[in-house]
């Protein structure tokens, strides 16, 4: 589980994927992340559709 209070290593990062996770959780969604085998990473954002 992400801490949103906890910064990353040098304590530089860490606080806006977990922030995201928190919002897009609440919104009955989800979010998975993932790094590429040569380079970047993938985040895949799931929100529910409502008519």
């Amino acid at each position: 589980m992400l801490n949103r209070f906890m910064k990353g290593k040098d304590g530089e990062t860490g606080l806006g994927l977990a922030i995201s996770r928190a919002i897009i959780e609440r919104c009955g969604g989800t979010i998975v992340a993932w790094n590429r085998p040569h380079s970047g990473a993938v985040f895949r954002i799931r929100l529910p559709f409502d008519k």
